[in-house]
């Protein structure tokens, strides 16, 4: 009997967030130990830690926070500088250019930093993560949509909010 392959919730290049925490350690650990910030007040120590401040922030905003989030409620994008929550009905599909892509009912697009294509695959125009990432996506919708169609209507009183899972924006 085949396995029934289960669909995950939240999708990003599984390189990004180690590689962003490294970048990070690696900055505090040079701010750490350099010696030009230890000469306060005297020196240059201000370029230096406004260089790793910049590298810290950058290295989070590029690497750690851009992440894909499937939920009942809907699709959320969280790129470098903007989350999306998006609806499931407001989504009518999705497909990969070098980066996943989520084509909007009202005919825009919304482009998803979390997960692009590798140079390699899109040199040799070959099957690369970004495509099973808009496969696992469209059966998320088809399923959300599906289950949504079977459930009563919602309370117009009650309020929904989507959960933060500790991923502040």
């Amino acid at each position: 009997m085949a396995k029934k392959k289960e669909l995950k919730e939240r999708f990003r290049n599984g390189a990004y967030l180690p590689s962003g925490v490294i970048v990070v350690v690696l900055a505090v650990a040079l701010a750490a130990t350099d010696p030009s910030i230890r000469k306060f007040p005297h020196g240059d120590y201000l370029t230096w830690v406004a260089l790793y401040w910049a590298l810290i922030i950058f290295s989070w905003l590029v690497m750690i926070r851009p992440v894909i989030i499937a939920r009942p409620s809907g699709i959320f994008v969280k790129n470098p500088l903007r989350t999306r929550a998006i609806p499931w009905a407001a989504v009518r599909g999705f497909h990969s250019k070098d980066r996943v892509v989520i084509d909007l009912v009202d005919g825009s697009e919304v482009t998803c930093w979390a997960v692009q294509r590798a140079n390699v695959a899109r040199m040799l125009g070959r099957r690369s993560f970004v495509d099973d990432v808009v496969e696992d996506l469209e059966r998320l919708r088809v399923h959300y949509l599906g289950s949504q169609q079977t459930l009563p209507p919602p309370n117009e009183d009650a309020t929904h909010e989507p959960r933060s899972d500790g991923d502040a924006s």
